[in-house]
């Protein structure tokens, strides 16, 4: 196996584990008595938790990947077109009318 497999395998998950911890400390932060009527902290505290998001995400989708190249059942067995299109709708649907929200407050 090449090298670069062996970075992603690894390191994903503990780059997700720092990015995530580091978003946790900088919400908390965000959201003391000192920052919490400061426009960009709500700029900023929607901007860790997406970030957490999206590295959850990606963590999910190498492990995916390390499943199905083993020769497993990967994460996702059951994704179907239905499941496929109520996650669009919900990505579009909700997430982005989330962030336009706590960006303009």
């Amino acid at each position: 196996m090449p090298w670069t497999w062996w970075i992603l395998l690894f390191g994903t998950p503990i780059i997700t584990a720092i990015g995530v911890t580091g978003n946790i400390l900088s919400f908390c932060v965000l959201k003391t008595r000192r920052y919490r009527f400061k426009s960009y902290s709500h700029y900023l505290c929607t901007l860790a938790v997406f970030d957490s998001l999206v590295l959850i995400d990606k963590l999910t989708q190498r492990i995916n990947k390390f499943l199905l190249n083993s020769g497993q059942d990967g994460l996702f067995v059951d994704y179907n077109d239905a499941t496929c299109k109520v996650r669009i709708l919900v990505k579009y649907s909700i997430d982005l009318p989330c962030i336009s929200y706590y960006t303009m407050e």
